[in-house]
């Protein structure tokens, strides 16, 4: 399954709308919504086993970050537990005890053009049932090549998961239509960035590569999960550094990750073929770490 690609086909009979269980249908937007008109907010895609979602600090805190980036008033957000609690309930009620993807947007809720009449927010949560029960790895591997049409800027507010997706669906499109699985965004030096939905690390004699946030990556939590543990568990350097499309021609293993799908391999990118071994370790690592 490409990673690009999600089933949205099993919604949410219930989704929690600022706090309150409601059902799918019941949540209705109108015209002059800030979400509709300007995507002004952000969303936070996470993983379930059951009820227990792996990495949720990480998650919650690069929500508070995106709420100082995008001068959105918190003051009547969740906490922490609450929130948790709150996506449990919800994963409960929609009866979704295997895995499940969550999704939680934010968005301004006044009204106005550009500048909005206040910075008071609303938010919901989904849940997306998921056939795996675990992380889990292609038997082949995925195809991958580089977008070079739009660059990403290279700004704090993409550093967070805004909800104006424009690179990623670019180049989510360019990939189906070229026969790829996913493809990579460079930004304007030229550099590699990162993939449509997931972070990138390059492996190549002994070493693992992976762009620094300077170079304007998502600041993934899979991605900030594995720069803490990967030099401990598995006896390898990581270097977070800049690299153009050469190193992704001389490594010798690629893969893709984020909290979701933990970590996908990736068979070829143009011409070349690379190694898998890793991938593979990684996920068996991931499954006995964050899975219940």
């Amino acid at each position: 399954m490409p990673l690009i690609e999600y089933s949205m086909t099993r919604l949410s009979t219930f989704v929690l709308h600022n706090g309150k269980l409601r059902r799918n249908e019941e949540v209705l937007f109108p015209l002059h919504n800030r979400v509709v008109r300007f995507a002004d907010g952000f969303f936070e895609t996470m993983r379930a086993f059951a009820i227990h979602v792996p990495l949720f600090s990480l998650h919650y805190q690069r929500m508070m970050r995106a709420f100082e980036l995008l001068l959105l008033n918190k003051a009547n957000f969740p906490q922490e537990q609450t929130l948790l609690f709150d996506i449990q309930r919800l994963i409960k009620s929609n009866k979704a005890f295997g895995s499940s993807r969550i999704r939680l947007t934010v968005y301004r809720s006044g009204q106005g053009y550009y500048l909005s009449d206040k910075d008071d927010i609303d938010w919901f949560v989904e849940v997306y049932p998921l056939e795996d029960t675990k992380f889990t790895t292609d038997t082949k591997g995925i195809l991958i090549d580089v977008f070079r049409d739009v660059a990403k800027p290279i700004m704090p507010i993409y550093s967070v998961k805004v909800n104006h997706a424009t690179f990623y669906i670019l180049a989510a499109q360019w990939a189906k239509r070229n026969g790829y699985d996913d493809a990579l965004l460079i930004n304007l030096k030229g550099h590699v960035v990162e993939a449509t939905s997931s972070n990138i690390f390059v492996l190549l004699n002994g070493i693992i590569y992976t762009p620094p946030l300077t170079d304007g990556p998502v600041n993934g939590v899979m991605r900030q999960f594995l720069l803490q543990h990967l030099s401990a568990e598995f006896g390898v350097r990581v270097n977070e550094e800049s690299f153009d499309e050469k190193l992704l021609s001389e490594a010798d293993e690629i893969f893709l990750t984020n909290a979701v799908v933990g970590c996908k391999s990736v068979l070829g990118y143009g011409q070349r073929r690379y190694y898998r071994d890793f991938a593979i370790q990684l996920i068996d690592w991931l499954n006995k770490k964050l899975k219940p």
